[in-house]
């Protein structure tokens, strides 16, 4: 079999990673990483899961740096050259290969075809004859099996394919993400014979592997990670097991914090009070339409975070077709949500409020279930005409101050399209807060909900009102909607997750108060970037919903409830 490897000089640094950081938002998955592998040099890479072994590899593969919400900082050099900036389908090009944790195969696509797509980069196409053969000399039951369409497959030859899709490439570098994840204990032999074998022929190898034993015996040199951190490294011949293992653990680390430890602690810390507020802004905006109509109409509006995705869809077409700058697009989108959500009222939720069922005297049952069942409905009409009209492709609205950030010492920094959203949901919420206080609109909403028999013997149209309310609701949520499509790509059916999001914010800052909006939103932000730098990205939602439940528990109206 002829090598794997693209010919790089026996001596010098494959692979060289300086003081790499990775960060998604503001949350700081690894912190000053430095690795430098030679040739035919394996690292296991051994840590619990949330350590950031996976955001490593991701780094190193460029996912990290044009992800939607990510980005890094330090250098990655692969033979010498900086690729810490490149795109990954250039880092492929360069030598670097992952096959990624859970495998991630072209689920329609045969056998062969996944093979195929590994090699179709120009430089490797002159070379598939003689690599497709290498594959299926290293794994016989796949040449047996080269049309078969992959997903009818077991996990073990979905994972050889893998593997033989990423040497397709040539690599000179090959990283392997959790390569015995779900697998049988036969399988994981024959997989890690068959790297053994891999690794022979020149690969300088990256192993994540769950099974602490088998990644030592499999590897030359090893690191484990904590928190983000390499906490120890070194060679499985010279460091014991029980020291490995207490550093897997994290039993290693002192239990008085140096002053270094307490830096970070308070840049965390003010970091994550920062971003949260940021990002609190952000929720009061998706959410303070959801407040309003609860607030004026007593209507629970399911389809509100389906109107945020056709807003910022609204906002993708617009700019596309008129190609003005992104600020330009809410002037437009805004006025139209606007009488889509007074049209809305007045021809449809007006006659299935609860309001309008005490005027026909039906049971009160009627007046809670028919919005829900109504606005459910209209959710799912907006979610699958979204589907038909724009099709299940990502989107996106593409400006320059995603990854752009306002540095207020070495270490502290502010996301500037944050502070952006922020500033504008601060003045947008105050304006609200105005409007509903000081002008006669205002006045007639806020007397229409507190007693609508009465607000009509006022003088005051209430299904005009209402329509007026739903309007101001429907061009709040298109304002966070076009913030939606600048910060993160969205997809039709993402509208439910918002919705969620909404519903927490609410119920934290209680049922019809606009100020209540931007507090609570502030709250859950803070808590949740909290949770996630102390605790790991997976404990970001858990503390927000325990969160709720505890202002559920001992203050359902929420911190500022309309009186």
């Amino acid at each position: 079999m002829s090598t794997w490897a693209t010919n790089t000089p026996a001596q010098s640094a494959v692979l060289r990673v300086n003081s790499l950081s990775a960060y998604y938002g503001e949350l700081r998955a690894i912190h000053d990483i430095n690795i430098t592998l030679q040739r035919g040099d394996v690292l296991a890479i051994i840590g619990a899961n949330g350590a950031g072994k996976s955001t490593l590899l991701r780094s190193l593969a460029g996912l990290t740096t044009h992800g939607a919400r990510s980005h890094v900082r330090g250098s990655i050099e692969l033979h010498g050259q900086r690729v810490e900036t490149w795109r990954p389908e250039d880092i492929v090009n360069a030598g670097f290969a992952l096959v990624p944790e859970g495998r991630r195969l072209f689920s329609r696509l045969s056998v062969e075809d996944n093979l195929l797509a590994g090699a179709y980069l120009p430089r490797c196409r002159p070379l598939i004859p003689e690599r497709l053969e290498e594959v299926f000399t290293l794994f016989p039951r796949l040449r047996d099996r080269r049309q078969q369409i992959v997903s009818q497959m077991s996990g073990g030859e979905q994972q050889m394919v893998a593997i033989g899709r990423a040497l397709m490439s040539s690599p000179s570098v090959i990283a392997f993400d959790e390569l015995s994840l779900g697998l049988s204990p036969a399988m994981v032999e024959e997989i890690y014979q068959n790297l053994g074998r891999i690794i022979k022929q020149g690969s300088t190898a990256i192993i994540i592997e769950q099974d602490l034993k088998r990644a030592l015996a499999s590897c030359t040199r090893f690191c484990v990670m904590l928190e983000g951190n390499i906490v120890l490294e070194g060679k499985p011949d010279e460091v014991d097991y029980d020291t490995i293992t207490a550093a897997y653990f994290g039993s290693m680390q002192e239990a008085t914090m140096t002053e270094e430890d307490l830096y970070w602690f308070a840049i965390d810390l003010l970091n994550g009070i920062l971003s949260g507020a940021m990002l609190g802004g952000y929720y009061a905006l998706v959410s303070v339409g959801l407040a309003l109509n609860f607030g004026v109409m007593k209507l629970v509006n399911l389809s509100h975070g389906d109107w945020l995705i056709v807003a910022a869809y609204l906002c993708v077409t617009l700019l596309t077709a008129t190609g003005v700058a992104p600020f330009w697009a809410p002037l437009v989108v805004v006025p139209v949500m606007y009488l889509v959500g007074y049209g809305i009222q007045r021809g449809v939720l007006n006659h299935v409020s609860s309001h309008a069922a005490e005027r026909r005297n039906l049971p009160p049952v009627y007046g809670l279930m028919l919005p829900l069942l109504v606005t459910f409905g209209l959710s799912i009409v907006l979610s699958q005409g979204m589907l038909i009209v724009f099709s299940a492709d990502a989107a996106t609205i593409p400006n320059e101050w995603s990854y752009s950030a306002i540095r207020l010492s070495q270490d502290l920094s502010i996301s500037t399209l944050r502070l952006g959203f922020f500033i504008a949901a601060a003045i947008l919420l105050a304006g609200l807060s105005a409007w509903l206080h000081r002008t006669h609109t205002g006045r007639a909403i806020r007397a229409a909900s507190d007693d609508p028999e009465i607000a009509a013997v006022m003088g005051i149209r209430t299904t005009h009102i209402y329509a007026v309310a739903s309007g101001v609701a429907l061009a709040s949520a298109s304002i966070a909607g076009f913030m939606i499509g600048m910060s993160r790509s969205f997809q039709p059916f993402d509208g439910t997750p918002f919705l969620l999001l909404a519903f927490g914010v609410v119920i934290l800052g209680g049922l019809g108060s606009v100020f209540g909006s931007l507090i609570g939103g502030v709250v859950l932000g803070i808590v949740q970037v909290l949770a996630g730098t102390y605790f790991g990205p997976a404990a970001q939602q858990v503390a927000g919903y325990l969160l709720i439940l505890l202002v559920l528990a001992m203050r359902p109206q929420g911190l500022f409830a309309r009186k």
